[in-house]
This record gives structure tokens, C-alpha cells and sequence, in this order.
């Protein structure tokens, strides 16, 4: 992680509105999941030595941060990983979705997904981004509790779900959130990725340059 000093959300929805402006939101989506896409398939090729037969679970959510996890499954799935996605709200980035579906991703319900959360190489955790609050409530904190007891290995999009990108983190009251192994996040770290013990519970964090100011 290159750049050492983080940003508030609210710088951060500065920069993303100036370089919207500029280039469009579109644009900046394509980037950020251009960015997610290449550490995932890092990941699976570390883990598994090959992509190829992988499967991958992206859980959405309703914003430009499910937005992100679906167009990185689309990359994944030209490439040949099976993909399936999951609606984690009554809402999701519906081009992403279209896009994904289109390319052959598979939707798996969130009724049915705990049992199966063992049958996939990695998930994709793009429920919640910078607009999150501490804590996830039901039935996302059953989620949470599932892909950690499955030992399934997650990617979180921006920050992990069930935790804030400014203080107070929810970490430390005990929140419950989605621990990932990797966090790959967008233009700058937030305040959660450099103060413990929000930083740890991120994991190994990715920094990706999509192109905003501070």
C-alpha cells in the first residue's frame, strides 16, 4: 500500500465527485473493477495454482460497491471461472448484474447460499463500502458467520461489510462483519485500513490507483 496517508469518507466522496465530473462514474467503476478483478485472480491462481475450473462467489450489494464486484465477475467469468452471484438486498447495480448474467453467471439465492458456501475457491465480499455502518444485522450477520465458519477465502471490495470506513470502526465494540483476507480498495486507504484494530481485521490490504485527486 503505497500512498501512507488515509482520507475521510467524506474526502473521499469529494474526489470521486470531482473525477465523475471528469471522466464519468462509469469509468470509475470499470477501473475499480478492473482493480478487484486482477487481485482475485492472483489470489486464485496462488491458492489453486490455476484459474482455470475456479469458482467464485460474489455477494452484492445495493451500490456502486456491489457495482464493482459484479463487473470484476464479469471479467472472471470471460476468463472461464464459474461465478456465481448472490442478491444480498431487496436491491443490486442492476447493468452489473445484467452484464454478469449475460456473461454466464449463475445467481444463487441467500436462502440457499450457506449450504453451499463450501464449493467455492473465493468470495467476493461487495456488500458494503464507505457508506456502511458498523455492524451487519440479520440475516447478513448470519452470513457473516457462515463464510467464516466455511473457511471460504474472501476478497473484500473497498472494506470488509460490517465495518465502518471512519471511526468508530465497530471492530473493537465486537460487530459483527465479514473478516476477509484481502481488502482491495479504491484511490486511497480510509481510516479503517491504518488504525487498529480495524487494519488488522482488514487483512492484507491492496491499493488501487483509479485515477482521484486529494
Amino acid at each position: 500500500m503505497s500512498r501512507a496517508v488515509a482520507v475521510t469518507v467524506a474526502q473521499m466522496r469529494e474526489a470521486e465527485a470531482v473525477a465523475m465530473a471528469k471522466v464519468g462514474g462509469d469509468a470509475l467503476m470499470q477501473r475499480a473493477a478492473e482493480g478487484l478483478y486482477q487481485v482475485v485472480l492472483r489470489e486464485l491462481a496462488a491458492r489453486r495454482g490455476s484459474v482455470t475450473g475456479a469458482s467464485v462467489l460474489v455477494l452484492a450489494g445495493p451500490g456502486n460497491n456491489g457495482g464493482d464486484g459484479l463487473f470484476a465477475g464479469l471479467c472472471l467469468a470471460r476468463d472461464g471461472v464459474a461465478v456465481s452471484a448472490c442478491r444480498t438486498g431487496s436491491s443490486v447495480h442492476e447493468l452489473g448484474w445484467t452484464a454478469l448474467m449475460a456473461a454466464g453467471g449463475v445467481e444463487i439465492g441467500l436462502d440457499e447460499l450457506v449450504p453451499r458456501l463450501g464449493e467455492f475457491d473465493l468470495a467476493v465480499d461487495a456488500i458494503f463500502g464507505i457508506g456502511g455502518k458498523p455492524g451487519l444485522r440479520p440475516p447478513l450477520d448470519a452470513l457473516a458467520e457462515a463464510v467464516a465458519a466455511s473457511g471460504v477465502p474472501v476478497v473484500a471490495c473497498d472494506l470488509p461489510s460490517g465495518m465502518s470506513a471512519d471511526p468508530p470502526f465497530g471492530v473493537a465494540e465486537g460487530a459483527v462483519f465479514i473478516r476477509p483476507e484481502v481488502t482491495v480498495t479504491f484511490g486511497a486507504p480510509k481510516q479503517c485500513h491504518v488504525t487498529e484494530p480495524a487494519k488488522s481485521a482488514c487483512g492484507k490490504i491492496e491499493l488501487v490507483d483509479i485515477g482521484l485527486a486529494f
